[in-house]
Formats: structure tokens, C-alpha cells, sequence
């Protein structure tokens, strides 16, 4: 192990943030203890170099762009429309409230058993309905549950 390395570990860093001037190599050699090795440190003949962080000028220089409405056209684009920015979270979010709140609904008030409600809400959760009435409509037709049950769950006020 050589003498980077041996103060490297002393002083918890990477090896590589280590420097040892020439002039310190000698008494570096003759250090036996931790406190001989921090003596050294305080004398300057060891550094430590500091921290590298990652720039954040080119991401700065880059948004500000966007703000004027450069770097947005087609080809910079990965999401879909819903997907991108604020406009797809705002519809969004109401949506699936909505939707989490009938099967919860419906759940609690035993129309559907635990294993039908955790099929609906994963299926909610990946975006499979458009809307309220979509699931509705899906429930209906492949048998999960009639009308009059969705309507009599919620008749008795909610």
C-alpha cells in the first residue's frame, strides 16, 4: 500500500484527492500515528483536494432557452401531449380522484369484492379509462356489475 493510499484511508477520502507535496515524503514516511499524519496536514505538505461538483451553467443557459420557447419543437419532445408539463397533470389528477373514489365506493359498499377492485384500480392507475363513465361502461359490459347495482350503491346517499 503505498503512502497516498495509507493517508488516503487516515483521513476518510479517495486516493485521488490526496496530494503530498515532495518536501513531505520523508517525514511522511517516519509518521507512525494519526496525529502525525493530521500534523502534516496542518503543516500544508499534505492536501486534500476538495469536492468536485457537477456544473449546473450548461442546464442554466439550456432552461432559460426553454423559458423563451426554444429546444421545445417536435423533434426535443418524448412524452405525449397529456404527459407533458402541467396542462396533463391538471386534467389528470381530478380524473383519477374521481375514479379512485367510485371503486372505493362501490368496495366499501360490498357491489365489488377486494380482487375486482384492485383489477379496476391498477387499470386506473395505468390510464386504461378516459374517464368516469368509460370505467362505468367497462364494468357493465364485461359483466363485473349491472346498472341498477351502481345506481342503488349510490342511492342511498353519498
Amino acid at each position: 500500500m503505498d503512502l497516498r493510499e495509507t493517508v488516503a484511508r487516515l483521513l476518510n477520502v479517495p486516493k485521488s484527492r490526496v496530494v503530498i507535496k515532495q518536501e513531505a515524503l520523508e517525514q511522511l514516511e517516519e509518521a507512525i500515528t494519526r496525529n502525525d499524519v493530521k500534523s502534516l496536514l496542518k503543516d500544508g505538505l499534505i492536501e486534500v483536494k476538495p469536492k468536485k461538483g457537477n456544473s449546473r451553467g450548461r442546464w442554466r443557459v439550456k432552461h432559460e432557452k426553454r423559458r423563451a420557447g426554444r429546444r421545445r419543437g417536435r423533434g426535443s419532445r418524448k412524452g405525449t401531449r397529456k404527459a407533458r408539463g402541467a396542462v396533463g397533470k391538471e386534467t389528470w389528477v381530478p380524473k383519477i380522484r374521481k375514479i379512485r373514489r367510485f371503486l372505493n365506493t362501490l368496495k366499501h359498499r360490498g357491489v365489488i369484492d377486494k380482487a375486482t377492485w384492485r383489477n379496476l384500480y391498477k387499470m386506473a392507475k395505468g390510464g386504461y379509462f378516459e374517464s368516469l363513465a368509460h370505467l362505468r361502461t367497462y364494468m357493465i359490459q364485461n359483466g363485473i356489475v349491472t346498472e341498477d347495482k351502481i345506481k342503488a350503491a349510490f342511492r342511498g346517499g353519498s
